[in-house]
């Protein structure tokens, strides 16, 4: 086959008129060559360099003639490079949000996540473990903090850093989902519950006569009211009369004569994991930081909450025997907080800290944030 000679185009000096330039000796080559005809071993004729320089051809020509100046190809050519690197930084997820059970919500995960490697559990998944019946909502949950309103665990496992000779470890994401008018509920379920357990195990007073019900303050973790809080309607209450320790949880039970009482109110949300997190690791502290994470499209943000806590903890696979279980394991945990329309999105991450370098968690975490749906 004879050479093409090559079709430069100056980026020195992108005009119409050298672009003119450049179509012409293009069609000149065209001209020369377009007429010969090579037969391939099968004997059927083909277009030969003609079918090579026709795609060239055919976008030159349309920056001839729709006068695209340098400028315009130029910004046109820097806004799909940018597009191009934006999506890259979402590459670790999946394309196809996944819906959080029981909301409108959508969110993209991390594609580690996919079968066969990944596994996905929901409130409606049979039990892993091989009992009858769905799973347990306990293992769905961080070992050391129940995340309210939680809907689905993910699992997937990742190879120590050190080497084959060492273990793989499981690493998690938790998705939970509540209104703003069932935490108020939960909340007061849950703190009437506490006293209820706390006057039946220690029966102990204040000295101005009233009982101490866990939640009201913890000086161990020395948590201030949020501004969530301070700025708060009333919240629900719930009068727990030491006389009748077996009323149900969350009711306004009558109170008995002579029986000392104490109301309990409902916490924000924010306050209440806070104040949980504090419990289980008394040697911590906590706060919640504002995160903006960064969306697919690069032109804006979405504004969520962040804890962050990196200590030893347990991990085991999810559906393995308890002897896969590793008790005692550095590693790292981040909780997000989403509140929109009344919801509270929480997005929870575990790791062990020997998957790093394969399991980028905070970067795994925020890219995620960015990508939540409505």
């Amino acid at each position: 086959m004879p050479n093409l000679p090559s079709l430069v185009v100056p980026t020195s000096h992108f005009s119409a008129e050298s672009l003119m330039l450049q179509f012409r000796s293009a069609a000149a080559l065209v001209s020369k060559f377009s007429t010969r005809r090579d037969l391939c071993h099968s004997g059927r004729a083909s277009r030969g360099p003609f079918a090579r320089v026709a795609p060239a051809l055919s976008c030159l020509a349309c920056l001839v003639f729709s006068g695209c100046g340098q400028g315009e190809y130029e910004a046109r050519m820097k806004t799909t490079e940018n597009r191009v690197r934006q999506a890259a930084k979402f590459s670790m997820l999946d394309l196809t949000p996944r819906p959080i059970p029981n909301t409108n919500f959508l969110i993209r995960l991390p594609t580690a996540f996919a079968p066969p490697k990944g596994f996905y559990y929901t409130l409606e998944s049979v039990d892993p473990f091989g009992s009858a019946g769905n799973i347990s909502p306990d293992i769905m949950q961080p070992p050391f903090v129940k995340l309210p309103g939680i809907q689905a665990i993910m699992q997937s496992t990742a190879a120590d850093d050190r080497g084959p000779q060492y273990p793989q470890y499981p690493w998690f994401c938790y998705l939970a989902a509540i209104t703003d008018a069932d935490w108020q509920t939960e909340s007061v379920r849950l703190e009437a519950e506490a006293a209820r357990d706390k006057m039946g195990a220690e029966g102990e007073k204040k000295p101005d006569g009233e009982h101490k019900a866990e939640g009201e303050a913890k000086p161990e973790s020395d948590v201030k009211p949020s501004d969530e809080a301070k700025n708060a309607e009333p919240s629900p209450t719930a009068d727990v009369p030491k006389a009748d320790q077996n009323a149900p949880a969350g009711s306004e039970p009558a109170k008995a004569d002579g029986a000392q009482t104490i109301t309990v109110k409902a916490v924000p949300l924010t306050d209440y994991l806070v104040q949980k997190l504090s419990k289980a690791f008394p040697d911590k502290t906590f706060a919640w930081e504002e995160v903006q994470a960064e969306m697919p499209q690069g032109s804006a943000t979405k504004s969520w909450k962040r804890l962050s806590l990196e200590t030893e903890q347990p991990f085991q696979f999810i559906g393995s025997a308890s002897n896969d279980s590793l008790s005692k394991v550095p590693g790292k945990f981040e909780l997000y907080l989403y509140q929109l329309d009344g919801w509270n999105i929480l997005v929870g991450w575990r790791a062990a800290s020997a998957i790093d370098s394969k399991v980028p968690l905070a970067r795994l975490a925020q890219l995620a944030a960015g990508t939540i749906q409505p």
